[in-house]
């Protein structure tokens, strides 16, 4: 019943590609409807659901009314599954959503298998009645004893010459007999197996009775026989005794059995078919499920390459509608740079039964994108080579993140590249500084070398300015880090970014008071908000708009999955937004590498950002860019937020003035050769007294060996063997008292939290001068312990 005659079309064809060869009738108004289920002859009806002036449910009551047993299946296009479940409650097997046609060929499939099964059932209770009517016929005709009893002396009266086949007696013996005698002989077995109402109470009984007895002949055989008794009147109507008729039932019983045993039997076999069929139709249902479910696409096609099923995962990653690609071609969804190796791929599985491997190709969104996609074939029909089988896989997502990972992890090996490179450098313009300050000490102020000696500090100073750039990015550098508010930290740097930034940009800070705190070195997250700012302003060279936002964040697990690197928990977010220019993919890509830079020649050392990235992961950070060409750029800093309170500033303010020299024991311990021998010669200079060590265990045997108090040891961070911490923590150990200046500067391989010192540790970052070791070196000793 479908007046739609392309539905109608799409229903035959569904049909016919499921394995039918149907001969359809289709009607398309009431009238016509009832004629044809007057004719009857069909094995199942396909109703549309709504027609005009016409419905299922009105189709339901007319095959109601027409007693068929053809059975009806709803299919519809536009109603909801509330009133499709309604119309299950008025009578039809199942319903069909026409935007889910693949459901109808396992719907008509199970629909025409249960009817067989029904057709079974009816012959099998057919067969039963007959055999039922064939056992009373024979019973009707069969021949029995008939016998008159009299109740006076219990004898039989008479006994119908039958009597002697069923029990080998003779009639004459058995009417001499009493009937108590009778029974004694001839009744062996319990009345209580009887089939009828149980031993009847023969003497004097006035009704009429049957009751079935066991017999054991005069041969030791043993007979039922079913008696059938009633009342014998005299002319006056009182009862004399009784008259009946004894049927040789033996093999009926024995059929009966039989029959009993066949119907269980039949019983039990319809019983695990129904289980089956159970049991089957549950499979079903779980397959659909995890079918409808999944989240692979799969995908079904006919020997010519046509599709034939969709699942609705289809719908779900590629948003296209399943019926608007049934009947076309699986190539019409791939990229056309991918067509051609999909196509040879398949036409290989095709062959040999299956795609040897997982292959990547570029399937096409219904909003225009493109989603990547690992697809599998395997033969539909091995031994027919009818068809394919596709599953694809959406690693979209995936391969976002694995090209996130090959980027970290390029940095990574780019930031250990340039860290070994800085601590090498550092410890070379360490020296070269010293020395130059050692030398322009003793020239007199009107030498004229001295201009020279003061263009090598400068260089230096320059050289060691781009070390410690370096140093940020492989976060190999010395932090001091202490408890910060954020929010203090934005308003403290907005003077300066407004000074640097220019009076074009409007500078805008967004931050609520209640923003957390984070663990981090103040000068350096400073430098972060400043080299930030400055690609900013760079990026909007005829002014624009500059926000600053603090907030706080937290990440879950699946946004932990989604970010390379990161992890969930409790975050402050600092974000630096500006109106400029913005980037494309390709430039966010390589933004945070050393020495790459989109700026003119001269203007910019590629080393800004890398600073950036290496502070924020050196500070337990991440960092990450959105950005778009004329949309302008977001740096976003998450920072680990932390509930201690934040620490009040305890910078010292740098003496002026002569540097006073001192008397004191100072250990030294420097694995640089050259460092270790300028910084000697600077302290012996300043009067004190030093032991130099090149290693920690000679350090720790001078120690050992000193007779007269130690007063300080300069120590590098990190050096082989041991870290300075370390020796620190083993030399006060051995001299309690014992005050520790760092100095910075790290080797390869070794981690860089290890490089982050306790809170108020004293220590001097390389490169650095004379003067600077000398002030440090004071401050260190008369600090108190």
């Amino acid at each position: 019943m479908e007046d739609s005659p392309e539905d109608a079309a799409l229903l035959e064809a569904t049909l016919r590609d499921g394995g039918f060869a149907p001969d359809i009738v289709r009607v398309t108004s009431e009238p016509d409807f009832r004629a044809a289920v007057g004719r009857g002859g069909f094995d199942l009806v396909i109703l549309d659901y709504s027609l005009p002036g016409f419905d299922a449910r009105r189709g339901l009551d007319v095959l109601r009314e027409a007693g068929g047993a053809a059975r009806a299946l709803v299919v519809s296009g536009t109603v909801g599954e509330e009133d499709l479940v309604e119309t299950m409650r008025a009578g039809a097997v199942d319903y069909v959503q026409k935007e889910n046609l693949s459901r109808l060929v396992p719907a008509v499939r199970r629909e025409l298998r249960e009817a067989a099964a029904r057709r079974q059932r009816e012959r099998a209770e057919s067969a039963l009645r007959e055999m039922e009517e064939r056992f009373r016929f024979v019973l009707d005709q069969a021949g029995g004893v008939f016998y008159r009893l009299r109740y006076a002396d219990m004898r039989y009266e008479f006994m119908s010459p039958g009597i002697e086949q069923l029990t080998g007696y003779h009639a004459d013996e058995l009417r001499s007999l009493d009937f108590n005698t009778l029974i004694t002989a001839v009744t062996e077995a319990a009345t209580d197996q009887h089939l009828g109402v149980g031993e009847p109470r023969l003497s004097g009984r006035t009704d009429t009775y049957t009751a079935d007895y066991e017999f054991k002949t005069r041969t030791g055989d043993r007979k039922w026989v079913s008696v059938h008794s009633f009342p014998w009147l005299d002319e006056a109507g009182a009862v004399q005794g009784a008259v009946g008729i004894m049927m040789d039932i033996t093999e009926r019983r024995v059929i009966l059995e039989r029959l009993r045993k066949s119907e269980a039997h039949l019983r039990t076999v319809l019983g695990q078919r129904e289980h089956a069929e159970a049991a089957l139709r549950r499979s079903e249902e779980h397959f659909r499920s995890l079918i409808e479910n999944a989240s692979d696409l799969i995908v079904v096609t006919d020997a010519g390459g046509g599709i034939t099923y969709l699942s609705p995962s289809v719908e779900r990653v590629l948003g296209h509608r399943t019926m608007h690609l049934l009947g076309g071609g699986l190539l019409e969804l791939v990229h056309p740079e991918d067509q051609g190796r999909l196509q040879q791929a398949l036409a290989d599985a095709a062959r040999r039964g299956t795609l040897a491997d997982p292959m990547a190709v570029r399937l096409g969104h219904a909003d225009g994108s493109w989603r990547t996609a690992e697809v599998l074939a395997r033969r539909q029909l091995a031994d027919r080579g009818e068809g394919l089988v596709i599953t694809a896989r959406d690693i979209t997502e995936r391969e976002t993140l694995e090209a996130q990972l090959l980027q970290a992890q390029k940095i990574e090996a780019v930031g250990r590249l340039a860290g070994g490179i800085a601590h090498d450098f550092n410890n070379l313009v360490t020296a070269i500084l010293g020395y130059a300050d050692l030398l322009a000490r003793r020239l007199p102020a009107a030498d004229a070398l001295r201009r020279h000696v003061e263009e090598i500090t400068r260089a230096a100073e320059r050289a060691a300015s781009l070390t410690q750039q370096l140093l940020a990015f492989s976060r190999k550098q010395v932090l001091q880090p202490r408890v910060l508010d954020v929010r203090e930290v934005l308003e403290s740097a907005q003077g300066l970014l407004r000074r640097l930034i220019g009076e074009d940009i409007e500078l805008i800070i967004l931050a609520d008071a209640a923003v957390g705190r984070v663990r981090a070195d103040p000068v350096q997250l400073e430098q972060v908000l400043l080299n930030l700012a400055i690609n900013a302003r760079d990026a909007m060279p005829q002014g624009g708009r500059l926000v600053l936002e603090a907030a706080d964040v937290d990440f879950d697990e699946t946004y932990a999955r989604e970010h390379v690197g990161g992890r969930p928990g409790p975050f402050v977010m600092i974000a630096v937004s500006d109106t400029g220019h913005g980037m494309d993919r390709e430039t966010q890509a390589r933004i945070f590498e050393p020495f790459f830079t989109t700026k003119e020649m001269g203007k910019g050392t590629g080393l800004g950002l890398s600073t950036v990235y290496g502070i924020v992961k050196q500070s337990g950070g991440y960092i990450w860019v959105y950005s778009e060409p004329g949309r302008g750029t977001t740096f976003k800093v998450y920072l680990p937020r932390v509930a201690q309170p934040a620490a009040e500033d305890t910078a010292r303010v740098p003496a002026t003035g002569p540097v006073a020299g001192g008397s004191e024991t100072v250990l030294l311990v420097e694995d640089e050769d050259s460092v270790r021998e300028l910084v000697e010669e600077l302290l012996r200079a300043a009067g004190y007294d030093v032991l130099t060590a090149g290693r920690p265990a000679d350090a720790l045997r001078l120690a050992d060996d000193c007779a007269g108090p130690l007063h300080l040891l300069i120590t590098d961070v990190v050096m082989p063997q041991m870290a300075g911490p370390d020796l620190a923590r083993r030399l006060r150990g051995m001299r309690p008292g014992l005050k520790v200046l760092y100095l910075s500067g790290y080797s390869p391989g070794i981690v860089a939290d290890r490089g982050v010192l306790e809170e108020g540790a004293m220590f001097l970052q390389k490169p650095f001068s004379a003067e600077a070791l000398e002030t440090k070196v004071r401050e260190t000793l008369d600090a108190p312990s």
